[in-house]
């Protein structure tokens, strides 16, 4: 899956007054590897101070940026289509945006994949109380202005506190790697007027935690849950000891699989965790799963983790049980959306984790 236009590397650079190779100088190589050993230092889902150095924001938006884009992408590709009014000005929201990484991430979606919204006026609004990444985040912006194909999308970059935006309107608010900073603790996330609400974090244990109660405060105040769950029960059924994440591979661009050589940084999964809710229903059904990991091998056995909403699984698919209409738990990717339903009787049994030759499994392609 290709998660970044072909002329992002342009955009990047020219943005950034790079040149190719210029990503394996060691003026620039030093501020990242500042930042590799202050992530290594704080287990990975720390907050990183890179604030008040142009060098190391500079960095940051080069690397950092770049390989959290896509994470906004995976999830936006296993939802229903986000319906958006239609002959209106949107506003798109970056609430804690740094230099703007799901803002890009978002206008480069719709470039891709719903191009039809480009000829609306789009308004993106990114705030954050660093005007070291502000800058940077109008330096992103200054370049894509001079863009045809983005000729109606305006840019706006305020200096505050997000918490203090966080029941402004908008048609989608995004929030990047905020709890993690300890940020939303205090939040009544009641409060939040958008109509859509995308939250993406850490993709480790520590960092799915503090999205828990923001899930239990969203529901509770009437919003819908898109992705990841196919049922939205409160309290969330996953246990202290797991929590539910997503992948995506770093390495998609050639110059980021360079700069991660020589930071040493040579694993190419990139784990995240993220919801997205919106005022409309959720497109529920009662078989439905998200698979939460890839297929583990054991005695000719399948082995994987999925999740409903309401029941977490460690489903097992034996060799002996494999059959043509089950097959496709096999082939799933870890994000993917199943729906199991027993062959004899499809409404009646509930899954109870062990697939059988006559249970049928379909992936969910939105």
């Amino acid at each position: 899956m290709e998660y970044y236009p072909k002329e992002y590397q342009d955009w990047l650079f020219q943005a950034l007054h790079m040149s190719p190779g210029d990503e394996a100088d060691p003026e620039f190589l030093e501020p990242l590897y500042y930042l590799n050993r202050q992530w290594v230092k704080t287990d990975d889902d720390a907050p990183m101070n890179y604030d008040g150095e142009d060098a190391l924001m500079r960095a940051y938006t080069c690397y950092y940026m770049t390989i959290n884009m896509p994470k906004l992408w995976f999830i936006l590709d296993r939802v229903p289509i986000l319906s958006f009014p239609a002959n209106q000005p949107l506003r798109i929201a970056e609430l804690g945006c740094g230099p703007g990484t799901f803002l890009w991430s978002f206008l480069f979606y719709l470039q891709a994949k719903r191009p039809e919204l480009l000829k609306q006026e789009i308004h993106l609004v990114g705030i954050d109380r660093s005007a070291t990444a502000l800058k940077y985040a109008e330096k992103m912006a200054a370049v894509l202005r001079k863009q045809k194909v983005f000729s109606k999308v305006t840019f706006e970059f305020v200096e505050a506190d997000w918490k203090s935006k966080i029941s402004s309107p908008a048609d989608l608010l995004i929030f990047g790697n905020v709890l993690n900073e300890g940020l939303g603790i205090e939040v009544d996330w009641k409060q939040v007027a958008a109509d859509r609400v995308a939250i993406i974090e850490p993709g480790t244990k520590k960092g799915f935690q503090p999205l828990l109660p923001v899930r239990s405060q969203l529901v509770a105040s009437g919003k819908h849950i898109q992705f990841p769950c196919p049922q939205e029960t409160t309290p969330c059924p996953m246990t202290q000891d797991n929590w539910c994440h997503f992948s995506i591979n770093r390495f998609q661009l050639s110059f980021i699989q360079r700069i991660s050589n020589r930071a040493k940084r040579l694993n190419s999964r990139h784990n995240f965790s993220g919801f997205l809710f919106t005022s409309e229903p959720e497109v529920s059904a009662k078989n439905d799963w998200r698979v939460l990991s890839k297929l583990r091998k054991a005695n000719r056995s399948g082995i994987r983790w999925i999740c409903s909403g309401c029941q977490l699984k460690e489903a097992i698919l034996s060799r002996k049980s494999r059959s043509e209409t089950n097959r496709i738990f096999l082939n799933a990717d870890w994000g993917d959306r199943l729906t199991i339903t027993r062959g004899s009787d499809e409404t009646s049994q509930c899954f109870d984790g062990r697939l059988r030759p006559t249970d049928k499994v379909l992936s969910k392609s939105f």
